[in-house]
This record gives C-alpha cells, structure tokens and sequence, in this order.
C-alpha cells in the first residue's frame, strides 16, 4: 500500500499476520471490485427500467405536483 487509509491495518491487528503481503496485494483490492460490482449490479437493476422506458413515470411525477411530467 502506498498510504494509510481509514482501513489500514498493522500486523498485529491482522488474524494471520504472516499473509499480510496477500492481503495488502490480492484480498483488499478483491473486496473492492467485488463491491463495487455488487453496488454497481444493484444500480443497473434499479436503473435499467428508467432508461429503457423513459416516459413511463410521467404519471406519476404530474401526480405529485410537478408539471408536465415529461420534463
């Protein structure tokens, strides 16, 4: 690692000290692309309809007082 961050940690804190280079080289930087593909996977699902059907909550959107809802 470069510079400490919020989640460094020193060997003593570690539960297999001896695997530090592992952790700092493959297990770290894993967690965090598999986190940001999990966060990512869950904003596409989220997302995907307000893309592929844009008007579809206009609705809606002039239901809660804003209008036209298609802006």
């Amino acid at each position: 690692m470069n510079a400490p961050t919020a989640f460094y940690s020193t060997r003593a804190n570690l539960i297999i000290p001896f695997m530090s280079g592992f952790y700092d080289r493959f297990a770290e930087p894993f967690a965090w692309a598999a986190m940001r593909i999990a966060v990512g996977g869950m904003l596409v699902v989220e997302g995907w309809v307000k893309i592929s059907h844009p008007l579809a909550q206009v609705g809606f959107v002039e239901n809660i007082g804003f209008h036209p809802g298609w802006l």
